[in-house]
């Protein structure tokens, strides 16, 4: 038996299709918890609604503490072998459960995968079916890192009992997910990878995608790098599985001084904030990998490469400018 924890806040517009849609899986071995974290619209009285109509959906009220604090509630609400996690904004095919177990493997952990609705140029990220043990996960990491596999809790079935005490880090409100794929990793014998991709990751609701600059986010990018490099090097024979960390860093460097650009800071306090970030020795080296960028990134990445302040400004005014154009 599995549960299924989804999180929810303020998700009233997309509720339902999410419940529903895990209503009809072909596979009824489920039970649902739906975590309201203190949600403000009608989100708490649905899942009350849910609970009330299904023996095998629990409603739970907790005040706000966010995406990590809501998951950890429904980990501690769990008593069932399994456990999956579903965000209230997305949804999945009735298949889903079915695809996932349909190995029936002893795996210490199922990852699957998902389609992006909403930018069409990534469409489904998956991997090839596989079954690996410990000593094999270092030959799929990259692969996992470039398709976000290692860095989302989504389409994937992990142990209760591997769980154990383990929980979301409620401290941090970046990559956090990540760096729970990783602590859980590290307790797996074997991993079963299913080529799936049933569970749909939505990303038209731009009240969800939606970030504010947070300064602090500078040092946590490089900290998941440093954090992902060194589950690498613990899985990975020659100590390196490729540059999937480093591009990955790149692009993350990349986006953060886009925020910091567009920050309400005074200039002088974004050109601080920037400089901090390229003075950094991983973003800088990681800028000077062998990879390739879209051109979108790559003409930014160049100009980091040559510390340029004033070329990354201008670079991203003129996006902008492109951006309200375009609309």
């Amino acid at each position: 038996m599995i549960d299924i924890i989804i999180p929810v806040y303020n998700a009233e517009r997309f509720l339902k299709r999410c419940v529903n849609s895990v209503l009809m899986q072909t596979n009824p071995n489920w039970n649902m918890i739906l975590v309201d974290d203190g949600s403000i619209d009608n989100s708490g009285n649905l899942c009350d609604f849910y609970a009330e109509k299904y023996s095998n959906i629990t409603s739970i009220h907790k005040p706000n503490g966010g995406v990590s604090s809501a998951r950890n509630a429904g980990i501690d609400k769990s008593n069932n072998e399994y456990i999956m996690f579903v965000d209230s904004d997305d949804w999945v095919r009735p298949d889903l459960l079915e695809k996932l177990f349909s190995k029936k493997s002893e795996a210490d952990v199922i990852v699957g995968g998902y389609a992006v609705e909403g930018i069409p140029s990534v469409g489904s990220q998956m991997l090839p079916d596989r079954y690996l043990t410990i000593e094999e996960i270092g030959e799929v990491f990259q692969q996992m890192i470039e398709t976000n596999l290692a860095n989302s809790p989504i389409s994937k079935v992990y142990r209760r009992s591997i769980i154990g005490n383990q929980r979301f880090d409620e401290t941090v409100a970046l990559g956090e997910d990540f760096l729970f794929n990783l602590d859980y990793f590290r307790k797996c014998k074997t991993m079963e990878i299913v080529e799936c991709d049933s569970y749909i990751y939505d990303c038209t609701n731009t009240e969800s995608a939606t970030k504010k600059f947070r300064e602090k986010d500078i040092d946590q990018i490089v900290e998941l790098y440093k954090k992902g490099k060194k589950f690498e090097r613990e899985v990975c024979g020659d100590g390196s599985c490729g540059t999937a960390l480093e591009k990955r860093l790149c692009e993350n460097g990349i986006n953060m001084l886009q925020m910091i650009f567009a920050s309400e800071n005074p200039y002088k306090k974004k050109e601080t904030l920037a400089l901090k970030l390229l003075d950094g020795r991983d973003f800088s080296a990681s800028c000077k990998g062998d990879f390739h960028l879209p051109l979108v990134l790559e003409l930014p990445r160049k100009l980091c490469k040559w510390h340029s302040i004033i070329g990354l400004r201008f670079f991203f005014m003129l996006k902008d400018i492109g951006r309200v154009i375009v609309k």
